[in-house]
């Protein structure tokens, strides 16, 4: 069994990587992404309770209901 060699990760910093790209000439400035249009993880078609045959499972009224009595009463 050969051992792997450890591998090295380095995190670098805004300034850092504006530094190192302004000495190589590079735009200094960072690049601009789109905005993202959703923080919501969507789930596809084909994984959804309707594709595999089941009725819509939300217990959100069920857990309301059963709060604990030291949580109080919204």
């Amino acid at each position: 069994m050969t051992r792997r060699k450890p591998r090295r990760v380095v995190v670098e910093s805004r300034v850092d990587r504006e530094a190192r790209l302004a000495q190589q000439g590079a735009d200094a400035r960072p690049e601009k992404r789109a905005p993202l249009r959703s923080s919501r993880v969507l789930m596809p078609e084909s994984e959804s309770d309707a594709a595999w045959g089941d009725e819509p499972d939300s217990n959100d009224a069920r857990l309301l209901e059963n709060l604990p009595p030291h949580w109080g009463r919204g």
